[in-house]
């Protein structure tokens, strides 16, 4: 009996804190759809306000597949669409749509998958009803790359402890090495040490990027950004060449000057570590109606043609013998890229191997208010 008893109240356990988690993500998402489902029955304008506002595409097909309705996160996800377009229409779409129409409508019940789409993470149900097709879309490609990020991070935190704690425990496990291997290895601990503390502040620094506050944006003139910059690196890079092809006072912009700053700097340090001969850099602004455009040219051993894409992606870094000596933490330019769009910026990158690299950067010039953010 007590047996019986202690049973039925460890299933009781269970329930509590496993099962009904899962019956509740699972009315979760059924509570969810039903509520799309009510709204989208006799749309309004009062409806279609709200399910524009959804974080969820919506995509309703007739039988031969001819779009009836789309929200506006659809537009988001497939670009250009149109109320008569057919299913075939839409270029950008991936090709597994046509199979789950198919198997919702063959067995009578919604069907839910999840699939990645160019560079997107999708969960897509879909609803079969007597003449139609209601599609539901869901765009997780965020929760997506914070895993990835965070398992990136935690892959590029773990080698420089590792590498660390190997050096402390040979200096433990051998107290009789000699001055020079001591020294030797120390020498390696304090490396690794300012390499690891290197990567957590840009670690920090694309946490802060996140948060960044357009109340801390001021008017800055490009050229004395880059005047102070070029101080900077010619104490530290004497046998570098930086000439500067914008005149003061002749361009301004909204920013957070630390920010535009570290940006550069990062272009910059690039340009002169993956350098085989001399750094020679260029750098030329000019403004263009209400854009300045800003290019920063450089002499080193450039980037393959099929790297070029993935340059600003977090922790990518190039695999070449002659930078081997200069490996980073793969966050330099992902930060550059995330402080020039947080400026409502763009940058774009050209290049040609040995014989260089170019970065151009488009930002808003000033006005006299501040970009929100």
């Amino acid at each position: 009996m007590k047996k019986n008893i202690f049973f039925l109240f460890f299933i009781f356990l269970l329930f509590n804190l496993f099962i009904k988690d899962i019956y509740f993500l699972i009315f979760s998402s059924i509570f969810s759809s039903f509520n799309i489902l009510l709204l989208i029955k006799n749309i309004d304008k009062k409806k279609e306000k709200i399910l524009n506002s959804l974080m969820e595409g919506i995509l309703i097909l007739d039988s031969n597949k001819k779009i009836k309705y789309f929200n506006a996160e659809t537009i988001k996800i497939f670009g250009k669409l149109k109320k008569g377009f057919f299913l075939k229409d839409i270029k950008q779409k991936p090709s597994q749509i046509e199979d789950l129409i198919f198997l919702c409508q063959k067995k009578h019940s919604p069907i839910k998958i999840e699939l990645s789409f160019q560079e997107k993470f999708l969960d897509i149900i879909a609803i079969p009803k007597k003449k139609e097709t209601i599609l539901i879309f869901k765009d997780k490609t965020l929760d997506h790359q914070g895993k990835d990020f965070i398992a990136n991070a935690s892959h590029e935190l773990r080698t420089p402890i590792t590498i660390i704690r190997g050096f402390a425990e040979t200096l433990n496990d051998f107290p009789k090495l000699s001055k020079n291997k001591t020294k030797e290895i120390i020498k390696k601990i304090i490396k690794t040490s300012l390499e690891l503390e290197d990567l957590i502040k840009n670690l920090l620094m694309l946490a802060k990027l996140d948060n960044l506050d357009p109340y801390n944006l001021e008017k800055n003139d490009i050229f004395d950004i880059i005047e102070n910059i070029k101080k900077t690196f010619l104490n530290i890079y004497p046998n570098a060449q930086i000439n500067i092809n914008i005149s003061k006072n002749s361009l301004f912009i909204f920013s957070e000057k630390k920010l535009l700053e570290l940006a550069i700097k990062n272009i910059l340090e690039n340009s002169i570590k993956y350098c085989s001969s001399s750094p020679n850099i260029f750098i030329k602004g000019e403004k263009i109606a209400n854009k300045i455009l800003l290019s920063i040219k450089d002499n080193g051993i450039g980037i393959d043609k099929k790297n070029l894409p993935f340059i600003f992606n977090k922790f990518f870094t190039l695999n070449k013998t002659n930078s081997k000596k200069h490996e980073g933490t793969g966050l330099g330019l992902s930060i550059v890229k995330n402080v020039i769009e947080k400026h409502k910026g763009i940058i774009k990158v050209y290049s040609e191997i040995d014989k260089g690299t170019t970065f151009e950067i488009l930002l808003p010039a000033f006005k006299n208010e501040a970009p929100s953010l």
